[in-house]
């Protein structure tokens, strides 16, 4: 029986659960802190503003963090799915070539290939050419007499 390959883990989502433990904390001690100064946090004075500018940054940067990492952890966890689907046609499609060989290919043209795709338009095809300037626009240094 084969043995089964060791799926890779998603360092990202193990990233993203270190920094949600240490947002929790972050947090309950940020809580803490507004409580402790309510009545000045009330008025909007300086310790206020002082606070939600070095407070507000460390959140928000961990927020950005935070959202870049669950991206990343969630386009590993789709790469990963898509090559576990592919991995199970390959071994489904060597199956079949023992069995039914003519099975694997669904269409063929005259020659016995597969049709081609058709190659995508690129980009830069699409542009206009650019006008080229018949003269330039910086001024001779060579005499008008000649």
């Amino acid at each position: 029986m084969a043995q089964k390959r060791p799926q890779p883990q998603n360092r990202y989502q193990l990233a993203v659960d270190v920094l949600q433990k240490g947002r929790e904390v972050l947090l309950r001690d940020l809580t803490e802190e507004i409580l402790y100064h309510a009545e000045d946090f009330e008025e909007g004075g300086f310790l206020f503003q002082e606070f939600l500018e070095n407070q507000g940054t460390k959140l928000h940067f961990l927020y950005l963090m935070l959202s870049q990492l669950e991206q990343s952890a969630d386009a590993f966890e789709a790469t990963m799915r898509r090559s576990r689907v592919s991995a199970k046609k390959v071994s489904r499609s060597r199956k079949s070539e023992f069995e039914e060989p003519v099975a694997a290919c669904t269409s063929v043209d005259t020659d016995g290939f597969p049709p081609a795709e058709e190659p995508s338009q690129p980009r830069s095809a699409a542009r206009r050419p650019r006008k080229v300037r018949a003269q330039s626009s910086v001024p001779s240094t060579k005499d008008d007499s000649e």
